[in-house]
């Protein structure tokens, strides 16, 4: 009796699905050439979770078809080799619905990050906690000094050529801009790599170790 119990129990559990870490990768790893003028001020840079990026690192393709719903984990820039935009910590807001701050307030980063302070072409990472985001949605990223909806500013960071070696628009289902609601977007995008899992992950320390295999990964491509 006690074995059939045991039977009928360990019958009734349901395994979760394994979670799938997801991969969207504009140029974040890959050598930017001549860096004169290869910096701008930005304020939001948007993605699309379902649209593959040109990277290396990019598995977006790999992991397709995506569900409906994804969760996400990091999101990857590289410091402006020159110049200095707003003073202090800033934080990653998520927006979904537009390309801008005047989309859906999802949630911001877990963490804030001195840009100003960080050193030229180092990687500033944005951990998150889970944020549930449509994989078929434009997802903007706008940096912040607040965790909270209705405010942006300007971060530093390095722009990606497109592959023909060109400033031009190297990952076609975003855009980045100086204004937060993306008015007038320039026809270029930020070097980035988002992470995102297929199913929530645990905790915020699960998001803070893959986003160091990501950091792994960008560093043997640089070698």
């Amino acid at each position: 009796m006690k074995t059939l119990i045991a039977v009928a129990a360990f019958g009734s559990i349901t395994l979760a699905a394994p979670a799938a870490l997801v991969v969207v990768d504009n140029f974040i790893g890959e050598p930017n050439g001549d860096t004169a003028g290869a910096v701008a001020a930005f304020a939001v840079q948007s993605f699309t979770p379902n649209v593959a990026g040109p990277g290396a690192t990019d598995t977006v393709a790999a992991n397709a078809p995506l569900p409906s719903t994804v969760y996400l984990q990091s999101a990857t820039f590289l410091r402006a080799v020159t110049g200095v935009e707003t003073a202090g910590q800033l934080y990653l807001n998520v927006y979904q619905g537009n390309d801008g701050d005047d989309g859906t307030f999802l949630g911001s980063s877990i963490n804030s990050i001195d840009v100003n302070s960080a050193t030229a072409l180092s990687s500033l990472v944005w951990n998150f906690d889970n944020i549930a985001l449509d994989s078929s949605l434009e997802t903007a990223l706008v940096w912040s000094t607040t965790n909270t909806a209705g405010t942006s500013v300007l971060a530093r960071i390095q722009v990606a050529r497109d592959s023909a070696g060109n400033f031009g628009d190297s990952y076609t289902a975003g855009t980045a801009d100086n204004n937060a609601d993306n008015s007038s977007p320039p026809s270029f995008d930020a070097r980035f790599a988002v992470q995102f899992s297929t199913v929530p992950e645990p905790s915020s320390s699960v998001s803070l170790l893959a986003s160091m295999a990501l950091l792994v990964l960008i560093r043997r491509r640089r070698g």
